[in-house]
């Protein structure tokens, strides 16, 4: 979202977003290496991941850091070098590089890049960059049975009634392949989350299926 207020929704006028950005800023202060996606997302994240756990995600940052903590390996595909160079350098100060393998690359190369590797198969995968659409559908065939795919900022993406600014109100709002994509997945477990500010949905995989 612009800094410009004269850019900005009306939602971002509103009493209750006030309210919203009050909490979260608290929120990112008590909880500054937490994933920047909603509280409630990062809560439901500390109780499923485990130790043995292996993660792709496009968009390198704090989730990384948190993942690289968690799980067995990361896999993180970042196309801002100068971004990724500061992800490295966070990853070096907390002795965490040799758990992420940070792929550097052109925006038009995000949603291919990880799959020109020998198929590994994850059980998380968050989709928080570039071109969400694409990352999301080529991510799918390596989600293990029963993975989790997370998919932020959902809101600008797949109509809801959330009151987050720039929250979309039907698909004919959005870009072509959202609607098919979530017809896909609608046999996922499902947990959409908000914080007035953005939302993150979280989709688990039936134990049973492979798309």
């Amino acid at each position: 979202m612009s800094l410009l207020p004269s850019a900005w929704s009306p939602e971002c006028w509103s009493l209750p977003y006030f309210n919203d950005r009050i909490r979260d800023v608290i929120y990112r202060k008590t909880h500054p290496w937490m994933p920047w996606l909603t509280p409630e997302a990062n809560r439901l994240l500390d109780a499923l991941i485990q130790p043995r756990h292996h993660v792709l995600e496009f968009g390198s940052g704090k989730s990384t850091l948190y993942f690289a903590e968690r799980a067995a390996q990361v896999v993180s595909v970042e196309h801002q070098p100068t971004w990724a160079d500061r992800v490295e350098a966070w990853l070096k100060s907390k002795n965490l590089s040799s758990k992420v393998s940070l792929i550097r690359c052109l925006p038009g190369q995000t949603a291919e890049i990880p799959f020109t590797r020998p198929k590994q198969q994850y059980d998380f995968i968050l989709v928080d960059g570039v071109d969400r659409l694409n990352c999301a559908n080529n991510s799918l065939p390596y989600l293990k049975p029963g993975g989790w795919l997370i998919l932020d900022n959902i809101n600008r993406h797949v109509p809801s009634e959330s009151r987050a600014p720039g929250s979309i109100r039907s698909w004919t709002e959005t870009a072509a392949g959202w609607k098919e994509l979530m017809a896909q997945l609608a046999s996922c477990e499902t947990h959409w989350t908000s914080n007035g500010i953005t939302d993150t949905l979280l989709l688990r995989l039936p134990p049973e299926k492979i798309l």
